[in-house]
Protein backbone atom coordinates (compact mmCIF):
# COMPACT_ATOMS: atom_id res chain seq x y z
CA UNK A 1 0.00 0.00 0.00
CA UNK A 2 2.73 2.44 0.86
CA UNK A 3 4.45 1.45 -2.96
CA UNK A 4 1.28 3.05 -4.26
CA UNK A 5 1.01 5.93 -1.87
CA UNK A 6 4.43 6.59 -3.10
CA UNK A 7 3.43 6.35 -6.52
CA UNK A 8 0.79 8.72 -6.50
CA UNK A 9 2.79 11.08 -4.61
CA UNK A 10 5.47 10.96 -7.41
CA UNK A 11 2.45 11.69 -10.01
CA UNK A 12 1.18 14.48 -8.54
CA UNK A 13 4.38 15.94 -8.05
CA UNK A 14 5.55 15.36 -11.70
CA UNK A 15 2.02 17.15 -12.82
CA UNK A 16 2.62 19.62 -10.56
CA UNK A 17 6.21 20.16 -12.06
CA UNK A 18 4.71 20.41 -15.46
CA UNK A 19 2.06 22.71 -14.49
CA UNK A 20 5.06 24.89 -13.00
CA UNK A 21 7.12 24.57 -16.52
CA UNK A 22 4.28 25.55 -18.33
CA UNK A 23 3.33 28.32 -16.25
CA UNK A 24 7.05 29.56 -16.74
CA UNK A 25 6.82 29.15 -20.37
CA UNK A 26 3.55 31.26 -20.58
CA UNK A 27 5.66 34.17 -18.32
CA UNK A 28 8.25 34.09 -20.48
CA UNK A 29 5.96 34.13 -23.60
CA UNK A 30 4.36 37.27 -22.39
CA UNK A 31 7.87 38.87 -21.69
CA UNK A 32 8.77 38.57 -24.77
CA UNK A 33 6.08 39.70 -26.62
CA UNK A 34 5.49 42.96 -24.48
CA UNK A 35 8.98 43.17 -25.19
CA UNK A 36 8.87 43.37 -28.60
CA UNK A 37 5.25 45.55 -28.09
CA UNK A 38 7.50 47.93 -26.04
CA UNK A 39 10.31 48.54 -29.06
CA UNK A 40 7.93 48.25 -31.93
CA UNK A 41 6.15 51.75 -29.77
CA UNK A 42 9.35 53.58 -29.35
CA UNK A 43 10.41 52.66 -33.01
CA UNK A 44 6.97 54.44 -33.64
CA UNK A 45 7.14 57.42 -31.34
CA UNK A 46 11.48 57.84 -33.54
CA UNK A 47 9.74 57.58 -36.87
CA UNK A 48 6.88 60.28 -35.36
CA UNK A 49 9.50 62.57 -34.19
CA UNK A 50 11.42 62.18 -37.21
CA UNK A 51 8.20 63.36 -39.09
CA UNK A 52 7.57 66.43 -37.09
CA UNK A 53 11.50 67.43 -37.15
CA UNK A 54 12.42 66.23 -33.71
CA UNK A 55 10.08 68.16 -31.54
CA UNK A 56 8.55 66.98 -28.89
CA UNK A 57 4.19 66.97 -29.36
CA UNK A 58 2.72 69.16 -27.29
CA UNK A 59 -1.09 67.65 -26.89
CA UNK A 60 -3.01 70.23 -25.09
CA UNK A 61 -4.95 68.82 -22.02
CA UNK A 62 -9.05 69.19 -21.85
CA UNK A 63 -9.36 71.70 -19.88
CA UNK A 64 -6.09 73.70 -22.16
CA UNK A 65 -8.61 73.01 -25.01
CA UNK A 66 -11.76 74.21 -22.95
CA UNK A 67 -10.13 77.35 -22.27
CA UNK A 68 -8.53 77.68 -26.00
CA UNK A 69 -12.08 77.11 -26.97
CA UNK A 70 -13.66 79.75 -24.93
CA UNK A 71 -10.73 82.10 -25.93
CA UNK A 72 -11.46 81.79 -29.81
CA UNK A 73 -15.69 82.28 -28.69
CA UNK A 74 -14.86 85.36 -27.20
CA UNK A 75 -12.28 86.41 -29.67
CA UNK A 76 -15.01 85.58 -32.25
CA UNK A 77 -17.71 88.23 -30.75
CA UNK A 78 -15.26 90.71 -30.19
CA UNK A 79 -15.12 90.47 -33.93
CA UNK A 80 -18.92 90.50 -34.33
CA UNK A 81 -19.42 93.67 -32.14
CA UNK A 82 -16.45 95.34 -34.00
CA UNK A 83 -18.05 94.27 -37.21
CA UNK A 84 -21.34 95.91 -36.27
CA UNK A 85 -20.80 99.23 -34.96
CA UNK A 86 -18.31 99.38 -37.89
CA UNK A 87 -21.64 98.96 -39.70
CA UNK A 88 -23.21 101.30 -37.59
CA UNK A 89 -20.55 104.30 -38.22
CA UNK A 90 -20.20 103.58 -42.04
CA UNK A 91 -24.63 104.04 -41.51
CA UNK A 92 -23.82 106.99 -39.83
CA UNK A 93 -21.65 108.43 -42.15
CA UNK A 94 -24.00 107.89 -45.01
CA UNK A 95 -26.64 110.07 -43.57
CA UNK A 96 -24.43 113.07 -42.43
CA UNK A 97 -23.02 112.75 -46.38
CA UNK A 98 -26.92 113.04 -47.55
CA UNK A 99 -27.85 115.87 -44.83
CA UNK A 100 -24.90 117.82 -46.13
CA UNK A 101 -25.78 117.18 -49.43
CA UNK A 102 -29.08 118.24 -48.98
CA UNK A 103 -27.99 121.62 -47.16
CA UNK A 104 -25.68 122.03 -50.41
CA UNK A 105 -28.66 121.79 -52.40
CA UNK A 106 -30.45 123.87 -50.87
CA UNK A 107 -27.75 126.82 -50.59
CA UNK A 108 -27.65 126.80 -46.72
CA UNK A 109 -23.69 126.32 -47.46
CA UNK A 110 -23.26 128.54 -49.99
CA UNK A 111 -25.02 131.70 -48.23
CA UNK A 112 -22.87 130.43 -44.93
CA UNK A 113 -19.77 131.00 -47.22
CA UNK A 114 -20.78 134.00 -48.69
CA UNK A 115 -21.25 135.33 -45.07
CA UNK A 116 -17.91 134.54 -43.80
CA UNK A 117 -16.39 135.60 -46.70
CA UNK A 118 -17.97 139.18 -46.02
Amino acid sequence: SSGSTQSTGDDERARHKLTIQEYHTMCRSIEERHEKEKQELNQEVIEIKAKVGGKDIDIPSEQRLRELEMELAKTKLCLVEANCKAQEYEHDCTNLREKLKNLDNSGVLTQLKARLNR
